[in-house]
């Protein structure tokens, strides 16, 4: 017998939720040049060159997040709440859309690099920037990612980037090019990939714009805990999301509620052909990710 169809509440019903019945569609095969990472990039975190809490300025999710929202009732509650406000994480970022128009997209297209990893934080930090009011901006994957990896096209994992924000912070599009808003899919492809071909001359000058948007603080959720960041995500703060099993990570935006009862998070992945949101939906039992990091404060500038 064929497997009900669960759809996520108050979500188009278009978007297809991704649970333990049908999971392994969700599956991102392994890269085709036989290295470790998967076809988009990720690789699960080596916890041994880098355990839980051990990036410098990392912080577990405060007591007082799991107090007010640890009950399956609370976070109930405070979705139907935040709907009723226009305060979800996917609302605003919608009003950041029809605000910037067609010369600015909140969305952005990893296609064809294996850098998810660093767009799932990315994403994540210019979702917190939009919530607490301050400019928008595009920032450039590649002015952290290429960091990272020296200039290769390689795979990793969102802590990794996590830590690189924290030292040297991130610069805009401006100061480190990659696809842009009207670009075709040809175009956006050779964009990014001379993003990291040719990164090495945006280098020294993208420095000081990078350093104006430090990550100073973050939570470092506890591995496969669904109930840190459903906590999180009601306060609302995204949570950029690693996922072994998929081999793929990205910035979990919105909780939701399911047809069948469950909870699922609202992701916002790194292929949108508009500019948009690209949203996928998981359930709790596939949306506990391996590496969740909550970037919280990252210094304002209009730069």
């Amino acid at each position: 017998m064929a497997s009900k169809i669960i759809t996520a509440l108050d979500i188009d019903p278009r978007i297809q939720v991704i649970t333990d019945d049908n999971w392994r569609d969700a599956v991102v095969p392994p890269s085709s040049t036989g290295e470790e990472w998967s076809a988009t990039g990720y690789v699960p975190r080596d916890e041994h060159a880098q355990p839980y809490g051990a990036v410098v300025g990392s912080t577990t999710i405060p007591a007082w997040v799991m107090s007010q929202y640890g009950t399956r009732q609370a976070r109930k509650e405070r979705m139907a709440e935040l709907k009723a406000k226009g305060m979800r994480v996917q609302d605003i970022l919608q009003r950041a859309i029809e605000r910037t128009g067609k010369n600015k997209y909140v969305g952005l297209n990893q296609n064809p690099t294996n850098y998810c990893w660093t767009y799932g934080l990315i994403h994540q930090i210019m979702a917190e920037r939009e919530m607490n009011g301050e400019p928008f901006l595009r920032l450039s994957p590649y002015s952290v990612a290429c960091i990272v990896k020296n200039f290769q096209n390689q795979g990793g994992w969102g802590t990794q980037a996590c830590q690189q924000i924290i030292k040297d912070g991130v610069a805009t599009e401006e100061f480190w090019p990659m696809e842009r808003p009207g670009m075709s899919a040809s175009e956006r492809s050779a964009a990014n990939m001379n993003a990291i071909r040719n990164g090495r001359q945006y280098l020294q000058t993208s420095r000081a714009n990078a350093a104006l948007k430090k990550v100073t603080e973050y939570w470092e959720l506890k591995p496969r805990s669904w109930e840190e960041k459903a906590a999180c995500l009601c306060i609302p703060h995204p949570v950029a999301s690693g996922y072994n099993w998929m081999g793929h990570e990205r910035c979990s935006i919105d909780l939701c509620e399911l047809s069948n009862g469950d909870e699922g998070c609202v992701d916002q992945d790194s292929y949108t052909q508009d500019g948009g949101l690209d949203l996928k939906i998981l359930s709790s039992s596939r949306g506990a990710a391996d590496d969740q990091v909550v970037a919280l404060v990252s210094q304002p500038s209009d730069v």
